[in-house]
C-alpha cells in the first residue's frame, strides 16, 4: 500500500531487494550495520530500527517543520529546518524528493536515494551531514552481520 505511494512520489520503483526485505517482518526489525568499518572494523555497528511498510506510512512529527510528514519522507522535514540554519548539505537539499528514509537510530536516518540508483546513506541529524554507505540496498544488506 505505502510502497506504491512512495513509488509514485519518487517516480521510480523501489528495489526488489528492499520490497522482499519489507515482506520479511510485520512491524519493525533491528539490523546492525557498521558505517565506520574502516575505522572500527571489529564493531558490529549501529542497530538500525528498520521500519515495516506500515511504519513507513506513519506520521512523523519533527519540531520546527512546517507540516507533519510520513516517516519515509522525514528527511524533507530535516532539510526544511536545517536549511534555515545553514546546517545541511546543499546536494541533499536539492534532492529530498528522491530520498526514502527506511530506518532510524537516535534521530539519525538511514535512507535510499532514488536519484542515485537507490544508494544507501546515513543522515546525521546533529550536523546535517550525510555519508554514503553502499551503492545499493542489496549491497547494504549484504554487509550486515
Amino acid at each position: 500500500m505505502f510502497v506504491e505511494q512512495i513509488e509514485r512520489e519518487i517516480g521510480k520503483a523501489l528495489p526488489d531487494s528492499y520490497k522482499r526485505f519489507l515482506n520479511a517482518f510485520d512491524d519493525f526489525c533491528y539490523v546492525n550495520y557498521n558505517e565506520f568499518k574502516d575505522e572500527f572494523s571489529e564493531s558490529t555497528g549501529t542497530p538500525w530500527f528498520c521500519w515495516s511498510e506500515k511504519r513507513l506510512g506513519e506520521i512523523s512529527i519533527v519540531d520546527g517543520a512546517t507540516k507533519d510528514r510520513m516517516a519515509w519522507e522525514v528527511l524533507k522535514s530535516y532539510a526544511e529546518i536545517n536549511a534555515h540554519k545553514g546546517e545541511i548539505q546543499k546536494s541533499l537539499l536539492e534532492r529530498t524528493q528522491f530520498l526514502v528514509a527506511i530506518a532510524e537510530d537516535d534521530g539519525d536516518m538511514l535512507f535510499m536515494d532514488a536519484s542515485d540508483d537507490f544508494a544507501v546513506s546515513v543522515y546525521m541529524h546533529d550536523s546535517g551531514e550525510t555519508k554514503r554507505l553502499e551503492d545499493s540496498f542489496e549491497a547494504w544488506l549484504a554487509n550486515t552481520p
